[in-house]
């Protein structure tokens, strides 16, 4: 085998051995947790894996089974069983059943209509390189149905990933981190989508070569997303939980210094794990925070000059003021009291 035979041949096993990890890792997880959200994922990531292992062995299965193009339909249709287990997984997260039933409807005509196509189109007596080439009809069928399925999907993962990394990036890194992958992988599949309508229209040989190179890079990325939270978990939320103690340094040593009662005993190892001191400092910030009272408060900058301040008989409590001024997830409005506080320009009385 020559170097330049190798070369992609390497690249393309590793992206599949990449893939395929992730798919193990998700079924995995799906038998051992049981549920159906977990069911989905694997469906997804096995699906996903299954259609990039049909696109890059395309040509060597359809010389095995003697069916030239088969292996393309295959993956069409196992591509587009990946894309709506996805589609059902975001549902289950906001339990509607009647979109569920609609994404299995049009995820069973889009399959139906893809293997008309397919069996209508002269693909038949050799293998296919490039579906632009050929003359109109049941070949831009047999190509426009899974490129604008696969569209809708990536467009709907892409849009509720990006939402879900702006929701929990302070609260669940690891998952952000995760998510954003998703994010990106959704990204690139729109845009390697676009390619493929374009040359499926107008028919450029430089578009074909260029979509064909593109191919595996969303899936790369995507199966990147679904196996990164427990592999890069630990580092994110070491480097996460660094960046807390140093963002509330300031509002923890004023309202500790006012309230030492809310200090909690600290093991002898925990002075080892960034979490679990982080996450100490947390409650003995909201623990503090419960004992301060403070006059009103009507904004963030407010308050945090009041916390630098000694505690007003009566008052109401930081906690209570905080809540209201921000209601978002917790830890999120004392990472903001925190920033309030670190800018104050009223120095402790």
């Amino acid at each position: 085998m020559s170097g330049g035979a190798l070369g992609p041949a390497l690249i393309n096993g590793v992206i599949l051995g990449l893939l395929w990890v992730g798919a193990a890792y998700r079924g995995l997880m799906a038998v051992r947790m049981g549920t159906r959200h977990r069911r989905l994922l694997a469906v997804a990531a096995i699906g996903l894996a299954a259609a990039t292992t049909l696109f890059v062995l395309r040509d060597p299965l359809d010389r095995i089974v003697g069916v030239p193009n088969l292996s393309l339909l295959g993956m069409r249709v196992v591509g587009i069983t990946a894309g709506a287990a996805g589609l059902l997984w975001l549902e289950s997260r906001t339990v509607s059943s009647r979109r569920s039933r609609g994404v299995i409807f049009v995820t069973a005509a889009a399959i139906v209509l893809l293997v008309i196509a397919w069996g209508l189109s002269p693909i038949h007596d050799a293998q296919l390189t490039d579906i632009a080439t050929l003359e109109r009809g049941w070949p831009t069928v047999y190509g426009g149905v899974l490129y604008l399925y696969a569209g809708y999907v990536f467009a709907v993962v892409g849009w509720v990933a990006l939402r879900h990394v702006r929701d929990i990036r302070h609260t669940d890194p690891a998952g952000a981190f995760s998510t954003g992958f998703i994010a990106a992988a959704s990204v690139t599949a729109l845009i390697l989508i676009v390619l493929f309508l374009i040359n499926l229209l107008i028919g450029r040989p430089w578009l074909h070569t260029l979509r064909t190179v593109l191919v595996p890079a969303p899936a790369v990325l995507m199966i990147t997303g679904y196996v990164a939270i427990p592999l890069v978990a630990p580092l994110i939320q070491r480097l996460a939980a660094a960046k807390t103690i140093r963002r509330t340094r300031t509002l923890w040593s004023a309202l500790v210094d006012r309230h030492p009662e809310v200090r909690l005993p600290l093991p002898a190892t925990a002075k080892f794990s960034q979490p679990l001191l982080a996450q100490r400092r947390l409650i003995e910030i909201s623990d503090s925070l419960e004992q301060h009272t403070i006059a009103d408060a009507r904004s963030m900058s407010e308050l945090g000059a009041a916390i630098l301040t000694k505690p007003v008989p009566e008052g109401e409590s930081a906690r209570s003021a905080l809540l209201r001024l921000d209601p978002g997830p917790w830890p999120t409005p004392v990472l903001h009291l925190a920033d309030a506080v670190s800018h104050s320009k009223e120095p402790p009385r």
